[in-house]
């Protein structure tokens, strides 16, 4: 049965699965509230930053297997790592649309709207500070 808040179909039929680990931990949204005024710089940097890091990660996968050449729905599961003096971060606060954005800019989602993406965002206490992004190619 598929949720009505979030659109999980634990039923549904995944075609290709990978996941990747990103040396960058998410920060607080209150950081950067908006993308807009003179903190869409802060923004852009981090996505920046982001895109990068995922580009580095997606080049170690096998080339092209990640690619969004299809407009099917992808499922993403993007988890935080969080470790020493860090805290568990307020749902609304965890900061992830830099990494989003950057997902999408590098092709391993067709885009961000709800159609093509269903969003996952976990919390974890770790050994250190590392984000870890699965994504699902659901058929």
């Amino acid at each position: 049965m598929v949720c009505v808040k979030c659109g999980h179909n634990p039923d549904a039929e995944v075609s290709a699965r990978w996941a990747f680990g990103l040396d960058k931990r998410i920060e607080s949204a209150n950081t950067r509230t908006v993308n807009a005024g003179a903190s869409r710089w802060r923004y852009a940097k981090a996505r920046d930053e982001w895109q990068w890091l995922v580009k580095a990660a997606m080049l170690a996968l096998a080339p092209k297997m990640w690619r969004a050449l299809t407009l099917n729905r992808r499922r993403v599961t993007i988890t935080r790592h969080y470790a020493g003096r860090c805290k568990l971060l307020d749902k609304d606060n965890v900061g992830v649309k830099p990494l989003v954005d950057a997902l999408v800019r590098e092709g391993v989602i067709h885009d961000d709207d709800a159609t093509h993406l269903e969003l996952h965002v976990l919390q974890v206490r770790a050994e250190r500070n590392e984000t870890t992004v699965e994504v699902e190619e659901l058929a």
